[in-house]
């Protein structure tokens, strides 16, 4: 590999990593206005939890938890559960989260 194209393979990798990076603003600014206009108020505090496989998780002011769905069939499985838990809810002997804002957008889905 010639020195210009390693060059060009850094500012090419160097470029993805900014583009990424926006993107990435944009998602935490987008769902920072998704969780306000759930919670009718700006959020004091939001701790991302992003380890998990299918979903990418918001804990907000320590009352809610958000989730976001990773991928389309990950959002499926996830409406059966928001249809499902309410109905098994009162035959199982734990605690059982219930859905109390749902909302789908162009990008992707969020519980809370």
């Amino acid at each position: 590999m010639s020195p210009e194209e390693s060059d060009l393979t850094i500012w090419s990798a160097r470029w993805a990593g900014l583009r990424a990076l926006r993107h990435a603003e944009r998602v935490v600014a987008d769902r920072h206005r998704l969780i306000t206009d759930v919670l009718g108020q700006s959020p004091r505090t939001i701790l991302e939890i992003d380890d998990g496989y299918d979903f990418e998780v918001a804990i907000v002011d320590d009352d809610w938890v958000f989730r976001f769905p990773r991928r389309a069939g990950v959002e499926e499985a996830l409406g059966l559960e928001i249809v499902l838990l309410p109905l098994v809810a009162p035959a199982l002997p734990v605690n059982v989260p219930s859905f109390e804002h749902v909302r789908a957008t162009r990008s992707s889905s969020a519980i809370a």
